[in-house]
């Protein structure tokens, strides 16, 4: 039963839009923001999103397939380890009422030594650092990918043989990963559309969902077997099931 209940509480955010941001096809990131009072109500939730295909502006559109992510509040980035690990936020050096106290966790078949990248902060995650007022343009663009290299999200960060093809010798191995990963892995309302259910959670069910998520950049990063994304079994969906499940 437990699987059930869980298993349905991912069909409704395919359904259940709370929060919303809008594809870049006119160049323009739209979104609706729940007011900052509900961090403060609720310091500790899970966002999960269902992500349209991605249509960046002024580039052919991807697959067919969309995509799907979730955002921690009140879970940081483990900054001391050489790759993606989260941890909970220390309740005395966080805000928990800012909504950018978080990660954003999101899952790439690209990726080769790990499963899922960590982006801190809410704005980064979704939207870029662009605000609902501000056009796209490649500056911003640019910008943003400097934000997460700088930040270390894709530090360590493999991918698969086959989508290295394309890299030149001056641009570094992050910068490529990152530029890869944009509208995908963080600024995803640059290329796509997201709706989103939030789900509050308490302190100690977050960390069975950091734990759990820990366990499976370690079996890659530190284990001989290097991870292979599999449509039918081992998706993005499929790492927001199993961690909320846990």
């Amino acid at each position: 039963m437990k699987k059930v209940a869980l298993i349905s509480i991912l069909l409704a955010c395919f359904f259940l839009l709370l929060v919303c941001c809008a594809t870049t096809r006119r160049g323009n990131v739209r979104q609706q923001r729940i007011a900052a009072s509900y961090d403060k109500l609720f310091p500790y939730y899970i966002e999960v999103a269902a992500v349209s295909q991605i249509k960046p502006k002024g580039a052919p559109a991807g697959g067919s397939a969309g995509h799907a992510v979730m955002y921690l509040k009140g879970v940081c980035r483990d900054e001391s380890a050489a790759y993606p690990r989260l941890r909970l936020c220390d309740k005395d050096e966080s805000d928990f009422s800012d909504p950018n106290n978080g990660v954003g966790v999101s899952v790439n078949k690209e990726f080769k030594n790990v499963n899922w990248i960590a982006v801190p902060g809410k704005d980064l995650f979704y939207y870029g650092l662009l605000s609902a007022e501000q056009t796209l343009t490649q500056a911003r663009f640019d910008a943003a990918i400097d934000v997460a290299v700088k930040e270390g999200v894709f530090k360590n960060v493999q991918l698969h043989q086959k989508y290295l093809e394309k890299k030149s010798a001056d641009i570094s191995m992050e910068e490529y990963v990152a530029l890869r990963s944009i509208g995908t892995d963080f600024a995803l309302a640059f290329g796509r559309s997201c709706f989103i259910v939030r789900l509050p959670m308490t302190r100690e069910v977050l960390a069975k969902v950091v734990e759990y998520l820990n366990g499976l950049n370690e079996e890659y990063y530190l284990g001989e077997a290097d991870y292979n994304w599999s449509g039918y079994s081992d998706n993005c969906a499929h790492a927001i099931h199993n961690a909320l499940a846990h």
